[in-house]
């Protein structure tokens, strides 16, 4: 460590404020390399037309070895506040000679533009279920929030269809089995009157012949006549009642088919739905050709060593 390196007069300098209490400990500036640039990205078949500034901070060893962008963080908040002038007393943590020369700096532009091109594409979220596409500031969640409720209103609308297509079909099959029910009502009264008209007929005429009364008597075969048409009537109406159950039964089995079909159109609805949440990600490269760098400086941070040589930032970029 030692005291401030001399720079050529076109090397752009800085410093990081001092946001820590130093106290007893020393003050240590190190080098590093501040870049910032202007991104756009542009997708007109997406409505994209985005600006976006952003800051990195690259720090440099003894020397300078390789891509010095490789290391670099980026700061979310943008450009930090800098300062033109050292707190007193700091001393200097050493410096790549490459540091001190102007044309370095050129050289460390022209990559920092490749770097940013790289390290920054625009990620969009889509949806081609619904054909939605996030927009540049809107984040996963709050797009997966949007897709849910298009979802929804989907989902609602194609449930009203569903409804509105079968509710005649279960309508018309309820009211046929309301009349098939009253049918056999109307069959099973008629059958309990035959066979209590029969029973009477069938009664008198016994009752004729107990009280001595000539059975082939005009009056009693009449009553036997009688209780045999009641008979067969009566035979009638019970097959009338089978014909009518089977008839209720059959339209039963109809309502029965018709809602569980129904109901496995509602299930495959919600079996589209939880596919169709599927998300893919797009990616936008910003135009080569608008990248606008701004600085590429060497930036001075400070550092708080403690007497056995611990050292802590003594700084704050986010």
């Amino acid at each position: 460590e030692d005291a401030r390196p001399v720079l050529e007069p076109a090397v752009p300098e800085f410093f990081l404020p001092v946001s820590a209490e130093i106290g007893e400990d020393r003050l240590v500036y190190r080098p590093a390399l501040l870049g910032t640039a202007e991104l756009h990205y542009a997708n007109a078949r997406l409505g994209i037309d985005e600006w976006r500034r952003v800051a990195h901070l690259a720090p440099l060893g003894d020397r300078e070895t390789g891509d010095v962008w490789a290391s670099a963080e980026s700061l979310p908040d943008g450009a930090p506040d800098i300062a033109d002038e050292p707190e007193d007393g700091a001393t200097f943590a050493p410096l790549p000679s490459a540091a001190t020369k102007a044309k370095s700096f050129v050289t460390w532009a022209k990559r920092y533009k490749t770097h940013v091109y790289k390290a920054h594409p625009l990620t969009l979220y889509r949806s081609m279920a619904f054909k939605l596409t996030s927009s540049p500031e809107e984040s996963e969640a709050d797009f997966t929030i949007r897709v849910r409720e298009a979802a929804r209103e989907r989902r609602d609308g194609t449930k009203e269809k569903l409804r509105k297509r079968y509710a005649p079909k279960l309508a018309r099959l309820q009211e046929r089995i309301q009349r098939a029910e009253r049918k056999v009502a109307t069959q099973q009264s008629q059958y309990d009157q035959a066979k209590t008209q029969t029973a009477v007929s069938v009664g008198a005429t016994v009752l004729g012949a107990l009280f001595g009364r000539k059975v082939a008597s005009v009056g009693t075969v009449g009553r036997a006549s009688t209780a045999m048409r009641g008979a067969g009537r009566a035979a009638r109406e019970k097959g009338d009642i089978a014909r009518a159950q089977e008839e209720l039964e059959e339209l039963r089995a109809q309502l029965e088919g018709l809602e569980t079909e129904f109901e496995d159109e509602l299930a495959d609805l919600r079996a589209d739905e939880d596919m169709e949440l599927d998300l893919s990600t797009k990616t936008i490269a910003p135009r080569k050709s608008d990248i606008a760098v701004g600085n590429v400086a060497l930036l001075w941070t400070p550092w708080r060593v403690d007497a056995t040589g611990i050292a802590e930032p003594a700084y704050a970029v986010s």
